[in-house]
């Protein structure tokens, strides 16, 4: 299955979650509750295909998410949290790759580096999404340091 058949669907539905005010969705990291959820997800057993991870959930129930999807080629959109180390770098370099192997399939790919600031990548995010220009929206999130 092709990157882009995986993505295109969710990234639909993810997009118009994004443009809702940032305070009414955020987690609270000190909530026991979502902690302990959190937890128990790390316990379960993965359901789904062996060996295909992609294709594997844990819990819940899976929805078809057909109804989203757009005939391409596709204008991507990525939101990188920066490439400030190498595991980021590697990911950078394998991205661009497959946006060249899937060339045919991708009218555009657009890209912002939040160079490792939160408010940055909001703003890009949001930018991207206010745009109307991404079919999907590939987000990399920074990760908070304390």
């Amino acid at each position: 299955m092709r990157l882009l058949n995986l993505i295109a669907p969710v990234a639909a539905g993810a997009a118009l979650a994004i443009g809702a005010p940032y305070a009414a969705w955020a987690q609270n990291f000190d909530d026991p509750k979502e902690f302990q959820a959190a937890q128990d997800l790390l316990k379960m057993t993965p359901s789904g295909p062996e060996g295909k991870p992609w294709e594997q959930n844990l819990g819940g129930k899976e929805v078809d998410t057909a109804k989203y999807k757009k005939p391409g080629p596709y204008r991507i959109c990525f939101s990188n949290a920066g490439v400030d180390n190498p595991w980021r770098v590697v990911g950078w370099i394998n991205m661009q790759a497959q946006v060249d192997v899937l060339k045919d399939d991708i009218k555009s790919f657009k890209v912002a580096d939040a160079q490792g600031k939160d408010d940055k990548q909001i703003s890009d995010i949001n930018a991207f999404v206010q745009s109307g220009d991404c079919d999907a929206l590939i987000v990399s999130p920074t990760r908070r340091r304390r």
